[in-house]
């Protein structure tokens, strides 16, 4: 089995596959269906019983304007633990964020320099301008759009669409693939991402994600694709994988001073 984060990785950045314009999704009020629970857990059959998943992931695309491009090795586990590690063509890798219950540690290593106790999400937004936390990192990399989505209300839509409202106000779009239904986007918080790159089983999780600025949204424009690969879901991962040890002499910095100069950040 693969160790996690034990190789360096040389390639360049993958493309996507994504395409070019954003999804367009269906409009209007819709039919109401009864069945909305069933239809969401028919389509959310694989994501939600991932409680901890390891990937290779290749970034790309643009947020408030800033180019973003780079790899990164992730682990993340239920509830709220992640790490995050940017590997490097050769020597130390650019950045290891370690955390557990949304609380962690961005390490430096080339510049010795180290965010302390902060919280996930500012961190993520430091570095690529997106709100995340840990919890909804791991939701997004399985095919869910909330780390413990609960249906509400559901609508249909012609062509083979159905849009399920969510708790804490977030959509859920289901299509149907080859004869089932499928999480095909999703919506909360003025972000939106679209999930792609299934494989043939029920329970297999997306290995492309697209995450933009929901249309109604007044936040900064965001626009990133994400590949996955080397996905293994559910394998045990130890506290160990989501602490770091910060080495001597290495320098204390704030997230202001960490934000607009993150080390996935482009030309």
């Amino acid at each position: 089995m693969r160790r996690l984060f034990a190789s360096v990785l040389v390639a360049s950045a993958a493309g996507i596959g994504c395409a070019t314009g954003q999804l367009r999704l269906p409009t209007g009020p819709g039919i109401p269906r009864s069945d909305f629970v069933a239809l969401f857990n028919q389509a959310a059959t694989g994501c939600r019983d991932v409680r901890t998943i390891t990937a290779d992931l290749s970034v790309s695309g643009r947020t408030a304007g800033q180019r973003l491009r780079g790899r990164v090795q992730a682990g993340l586990a239920a509830p709220a633990a992640v790490r995050l590690e940017a590997p490097a063509p050769f020597g130390a890798p650019l950045f290891i964020l370690a955390a557990q219950n949304e609380r962690g540690t961005l390490l430096l290593p080339r510049d010795r320099r180290v965010v302390r106790d902060a919280a996930v999400r500012d961190i993520v937004n430091a570095l690529a301008g997106i709100e995340l936390g840990a919890a909804d990192l791991r939701a997004l990399l399985s095919g869910c759009v909330l780390p413990d989505p609960l249906p509400q209300a559901g609508r249909q839509y012609p062509g083979g669409w159905a849009a399920i409202d969510l708790q804490d106000g977030g959509i859920a779009w289901l299509r149907q693939m080859s004869g089932r239904w499928r999480l095909a986007a999703g919506e909360h918080a003025g972000l939106r991402v679209e999930f792609g790159g299934y494989g043939p089983r029920a329970a297999d999780t997306p290995r492309q994600l697209r995450l933009s600025t929901a249309p109604a949204s007044r936040a900064p424009r965001v626009d990133v694709r994400i590949s996955l690969t080397q996905v293994e879901l559910n394998v045990p991962l130890g506290a160990e994988a989501f602490t770091v040890t910060i080495p001597p002499e290495t320098t204390p910095i704030t997230l202001g001073e960490l934000r607009g100069n993150g080390p996935l950040s482009g030309p």
